[in-house]
Parts: C-alpha cells; structure tokens; sequence
C-alpha cells in the first residue's frame, strides 16, 4: 500500500494564509483537513509548512494504523512548493528563523515515520497536479476571511 500526502498554503498580505492537506492510500481519498495559520508572521511559506505538518500528523495516524494489518510500501510527500521540499531534504538551507520551527517539526516527523520502515520521498507537484489541496486551501480562505 502507498500512502501519498498533497499538501498547499497560500495567502498574501490580502488574505489570511491557510493550508490544506490530502491523504490518499492506494489513490482513494482516507483523510483531508484544511486551517487558517497561527503564526507571529504568517506567510505563504508559513502555510506550505503548515499544511506539511499537519498532513504529516495525519499521516502519521493513519499509517500507525494501517501498518497493524498490511504492508505499507511508502509515503509520497507532493506539494507545489520546491522552496518546502527543497529544505525538507536538505537541498536548501532554512535561512528564515521562523520557517526554522516548522522544518524540524517535520524533519523529525518524517525521520520518525521512516523508522517505522515507511520509506519517505518528495515529488513536486504543480498547481494543476496538486487541484485537490489547492481547492481546499481557497476553501479555507474563503471560510476565515469572513470570520477573523
């Protein structure tokens, strides 16, 4: 079984940035969440890396679960951020402080899973590719624009 996690943030100084997550298993849709940032500067990459820790969260979950009863043979981390997945494998270097916070978040939540013995990789995914969490992502700012 492959376990593939799409993740998105966005907004800008004109909207409230807001992340979203997808989680599929063999392509069938097991889990999807979306949420505004609670951040001291919450930015577009703010929310790339949001939307990457809490998916990774529920990733997490559902893998721990799934992995009583069969064998699961990786977890496909795909969003359509390069900037996040870059410094997610250490290609780039994480120069903003506040970034710095989510990477380790997830580096080790990845480190974890991978010792679980669910190989964990990256591939970019571009807008088009990455439809069902970036609707979900305007979902949400559509919901919390009217609310904070």
């Amino acid at each position: 079984m492959q376990f593939q996690l799409a993740f998105d943030g966005g907004g800008n100084a004109q909207s409230i940035p807001c992340y979203a997550y997808t989680i599929t298993m063999d392509d069938k849709v097991v889990g999807q969440g979306y949420g505004v940032c609670h951040d001291e500067k919450p930015t577009s990459n703010v929310a790339e890396w949001s939307g990457l820790w809490h998916g990774l969260m529920a990733a997490w979950t559902h893998i721990v679960t799934v992995k009583r009863y069969h064998t699961i043979t990786s977890l496909v981390l795909c969003g359509d951020s390069q900037l996040v997945l870059n410094q997610l494998t250490g290609n780039y270097g994480v120069t903003k402080p506040h970034l710095r916070f989510y990477h380790r978040k997830c580096v080790a939540l990845v480190q974890r899973i991978e010792q679980e013995g669910v190989p964990v990789t990256t591939k970019w995914a571009g807008r088009e590719t990455n439809k069902v969490a970036d609707k979900l992502t305007h979902r949400a700012r559509r919901l919390y624009s009217g609310v904070l």
